[in-house]
């Protein structure tokens, strides 16, 4: 299993960009949604194949809304940097 970690530190710079905001709260969605695919595939086995397929449905499903989680992190988001 691959774990993304993400390390902030104080000197880094906050996006305000409303874009770039959602577009990186839809890759965490994206990251998320691959991670359960990949543990619920973990028991019948997993081919190179099958992990990108999972990766490119996770990626489609948080484009279309996936769990809900993209626009909660985007308001969240928002609100800190204003």
């Amino acid at each position: 299993m691959t774990v993304h970690s993400v390390t902030l530190s104080p000197a880094a710079p906050q996006a305000t960009d409303p874009k770039k905001i959602r577009e990186a709260a839809l890759q965490f969605e994206s990251i998320l949604i691959g991670q359960i695919l990949q543990s619920a595939h973990t028991e019948s086995g997993s081919d190179s194949l099958g992990d990108l397929a999972n990766q490119q449905f996770a990626t489609l499903l948080a484009q279309q809304g996936g769990l809900g989680l993209g626009p909660l992190i985007t308001q969240g988001l928002t609100k800190k940097s204003e």
